[in-house]
C-alpha cells in the first residue's frame, strides 16, 4: 500500500514537472514574439541628411540637378476644382534667375538687402497651375547645403495659371545687417512648389545666412514687385 502511494506521488510530481515545463516553453515563445514585434522599424533618412554634393560641379548659368529629398518642397497646393488645369510639374517648369532688367544682376541690393528673384516658366505644351513657396537651399563652393530658406509668413499666396511660355516668380530674401560676418553663398538649389526635382542656380551672394528666406510665388517675372 505504501509503495503504491509513493508511486502515485511520483506520478503527480512528474506531471507537475512536465506541466511546468510546457508553461515555461509557451511563455518563452510569447516573449520571443513580443520582442521580435517590438523591434523598431528602420527610420527613413531625416530631412536634410543627404547633401547636395551631386550638384557640386560648377556650371555656367543653371543646370538641372537630381532629385533632392533634402529640399523642402513648397505648398500645400490648393485643391483642384473639376475641369481645372493640372499642377505644373518639374518637367515643364524652367527655373532661372529673373530676366527683368530692373532687378537682375543685384538690382534689388541696397539698404542692407541681398535679394534675388527666381522665375518659373512653363515650357510645356499645355496650361498648368502652381501655388505656394518654392524650396530654396543655399550651397557653399563645394556644393554642400548650408542653409534652407525660411518661408515668408505674410503676403498673398495666389493660385497661378501658366499658359505655355508664361512665367511666375518668387523672391529669395536676405540681408547684410543681421550678423557680424557675411557668408558667401555660391549657388541656390531651387525646387518648384510641390515638386522634388531641383535646379542649381549659380551666382555668388554674400549675406547673413540666418536671414535667408523665400516668398510665395507671384505672377510675372518680378515676384510681384512690378506690374
Amino acid at each position: 500500500m505504501t509503495h503504491r502511494i509513493g508511486g502515485a506521488e511520483m506520478n503527480i510530481r512528474q506531471r507537475a514537472v512536465l506541466a511546468a515545463g510546457a508553461v515555461t516553453a509557451l511563455s518563452g515563445i510569447a516573449l520571443a514574439g513580443c520582442a521580435s514585434g517590438s523591434q523598431p522599424a528602420p527610420s527613413p533618412p531625416a530631412a536634410g541628411a543627404s547633401s547636395a554634393a551631386a550638384s557640386s560641379t560648377p556650371a555656367s548659368g543653371s543646370a538641372p540637378a537630381a532629385a533632392q529629398p533634402s529640399i523642402t518642397p513648397g505648398g500645400p497646393m490648393a485643391s483642384a476644382s473639376a475641369g481645372s488645369v493640372a499642377e505644373c510639374s518639374a518637367a515643364v517648369l524652367k527655373i532661372a534667375y529673373s530676366d527683368n532688367k530692373q532687378i537682375e544682376n543685384g538690382g534689388l541690393d541696397g539698404m542692407s538687402h541681398a535679394d534675388s528673384v527666381v522665375m518659373f516658366t512653363n515650357v510645356g505644351s499645355a496650361a498648368c497651375r502652381t501655388q505656394g513657396w518654392p524650396g530654396v537651399a543655399a550651397l557653399d563652393a563645394s556644393g554642400r547645403q548650408i542653409k534652407q530658406a525660411v518661408r515668408g509668413a505674410g503676403g498673398k499666396v495666389p493660385l497661378i495659371t501658366l499658359r505655355p511660355g508664361q512665367t511666375a516668380s518668387a523672391e529669395i530674401t536676405g540681408n547684410t545687417a543681421s550678423c557680424t560676418t557675411l557668408t558667401s553663398v555660391a549657388a541656390f538649389l531651387v525646387t518648384a512648389p510641390d515638386q522634388r526635382t531641383s535646379t542649381r542656380l549659380n551666382g555668388p551672394r554674400n549675406l547673413c545666412l540666418n536671414s535667408l528666406g523665400i516668398e510665395p510665388m507671384q505672377p510675372g517675372n518680378a515676384a510681384g514687385l512690378f506690374s
